[in-house]
């Protein structure tokens, strides 16, 4: 990846260094419309969007659909209960647990399986509605300042930040909290997105601002939480699944083929760029006969549409699964760490 150096010196949201910085890539926000740059702090080697602030809570609406919340990667659950087991001396009875950005509560419902005295904090109400109808009830809504705040007396073995720094525009303020918030002994837990992982084809729309503000790599995180007197006990960043390869080279070919289908059916109306093919359909499908007319039939039901989609999807991934599976190999020895995520658990030193 090329980098530029920006046209002039800006203080890191992170470290405050007030050198130039590098100039990684730009990106237009489809929601807000908004123009964003990328840039790495020389310093600290951390990647942060200009400008760097929260969209707010709207912003999230219109991006992130609330049943997303339920799709959540448990390998990250899987990976916190072997580092940090029910009993583990780095943890304290009765094993109290503040999940930042607990979201539909699923990681809540498994701490709990296991014993652990579980709290959740999260700013989408839609999602702890979800979490409370799990019957997991005991969540909170508002930042970890405002539950500071309002419970100052609280301490925790554990608090969890999943895939919660990434997004927050103040990073500082959100680890000098949840360290705050530690009882003797006890730990923080983050995962974020590995900067360092492949990115072949793209990096998918979640992971640009103002959805993601920051990126980090193992070394960035590590000297990010030793500023804060927390450091590292264990740090995984080495898993890289192939379906990381095939899923974003298969989005790639779902969304060709279904923009060579929009421009069938609307006869290649250029305006087809700009519509859904649901949309184009119940608006009087095709502009002209024949094949497109065809085709409009063939995939007039949403039903149809989804499993032509699937089977689409599913021959691919069978046809170029072996070829990914030598990418996997190859960025596994040539780029050690560069797992799709970075998995930390950090204690105070």
């Amino acid at each position: 990846m090329m980098l530029r150096m920006s046209s002039a010196p800006d203080a890191c949201p992170i470290c405050a260094d007030a050198g130039v910085k590098s100039l990684v890539e730009t990106h237009r926000d489809p929601v807000g419309g908004k123009t964003y740059e990328i840039l790495r702090c020389p310093a600290c080697r951390v990647e942060s969007a200009r400008p760097f602030e929260h969209p707010g809570d709207g912003w999230y609406r219109a991006f992130v659909s609330a049943d997303s919340y339920e799709g959540v990667d448990r390998g990250r659950y899987d990976r916190f209960f072997a580092a940090v087991p029910p009993g583990a001396d780095v943890l304290l009875s009765p094993k109290k647990l503040l999940d930042v950005g607990c979201g539909a509560g699923q990681f809540l419902a498994a701490a709990r399986e296991r014993g652990f005295e579980a709290v959740g904090l999260d700013t989408n109400a839609e999602a702890l509605e979800a979490a409370r109808a799990k019957g997991v009830t005991d969540v909170f809504r508002g930042t970890l300042a405002e539950f500071r705040r309002s419970h100052p007396g609280a301490s925790f073995d554990a608090v969890t930040l999943f895939d919660v720094l990434e997004h927050v525009d103040d990073p500082n303020e959100l680890i000098g909290l949840a360290a705050g918030l530690l009882a003797p002994g006890g730990v923080v837990a983050i995962t974020v997105p590995n900067a360092r992982r492949p990115t072949l084809f793209g990096r998918d729309a979640f992971d640009q601002p103002p959805h993601h503000l920051t990126r980090w790599d193992a070394e960035a995180l590590t000297a990010f939480l030793a500023r804060h007197g927390l450091s590292v006990r264990r740090l995984d960043a080495a898993g890289l699944p192939t379906w990381d390869f095939s899923r974003h080279f298969i989005g790639r070919c779902t969304r060709a083929a279904l923009g060579c289908a929009k421009r069938l059916v609307a006869g290649g109306a250029a305006a087809a760029r700009d519509t859904t093919l649901t949309r184009l359909l119940a608006e009087g499908g095709p502009r002209a006969p024949g094949a497109q007319g065809l085709l409009a039939g063939a995939i007039g039901s949403k039903d149809a549409r989804s499993r032509l989609v699937a089977a689409f999807e599913t021959s691919l991934h069978c046809l170029t699964f072996p070829f990914f599976v030598w990418f996997k190999l190859y960025y596994t020895l040539a780029r050690p760490g560069c797992g799709v995520t970075i998995f930390v658990v950090a204690g105070k030193c």
